[in-house]
C-alpha cells in the first residue's frame, strides 16, 4: 500500500503498513467521529429551523429526545416483527381444482395455473405467514 498523498504533502504523522492499526486507525476513527458529531449538529438545526418556519416552538433537546425514542420503539418493533414471524406452508388442498391450504391459517386459495411458487406467494395474503420450502406440515415452499 502507498502511501504518498502523506509523502508529498510532508505529512509528520507516521503511517503504518497496515491501515487498520495503530495512529493511522486512530486518525479515521476520529475523523469519521467528529464528521458524525457535526452532521448530527447541522441535522438538528436544519429541523428547528424548519420547525421555526411554521411556527411551531419545542425545547430541543426535548425534541430530540422524543425523536430518539420514537427511532429506538420502532427498531425494537421491527426486530420483534423479524423474530417473531409466522412461517407456513402451502398444502395442496385438491389436486383436480388447484386449490391451496395454508398451513398457519387454514385459508384455501384457488389457483388458476401452476402451484403457489410458480404463481410468487411467498406469503399468506390472508395471515402473513412467510412459506418455507420445508416444513413439518407435509406441504411446500
Amino acid at each position: 500500500m502507498s502511501f504518498d498523498v502523506f509523502e508529498k504533502y510532508n505529512s509528520p504523522i507516521k503511517l503504518l503498513q497496515d491501515p487498520f492499526v495503530g495512529p493511522t486507525f486512530s486518525i479515521q476513527n476520529s475523523i469519521a467521529k467528529a464528521c458524525a458529531e457535526r452532521f448530527d449538529q447541522a441535522v438538528e438545526t436544519t429541523i428547528m429551523m424548519e420547525l421555526g418556519k411554521i411556527g411551531v416552538t419545542v425545547d430541543k433537546d426535548e425534541l430530540l429526545k422524543a425523536l430518539k425514542y420514537d427511532r429506538d420503539q420502532y427498531a425494537i418493533g421491527f426486530h420483534d416483527g423479524l423474530v417473531h414471524r409466522k412461517t407456513g406452508a402451502w398444502i395442496e388442498a385438491d389436486a383436480d381444482s388447484g386449490t391451496w391450504e395454508c398451513s398457519e391459517c387454514g385459508e384455501v386459495w384457488m389457483l388458476n395455473e401452476g402451484n403457489p411458487k410458480e404463481n410468487n406467494m411467498n406469503y399468506c395474503p390472508q395471515c402473513g405467514a412467510r412459506m418455507c420450502e420445508e416444513t413439518e406440515h407435509g406441504g411446500f415452499y
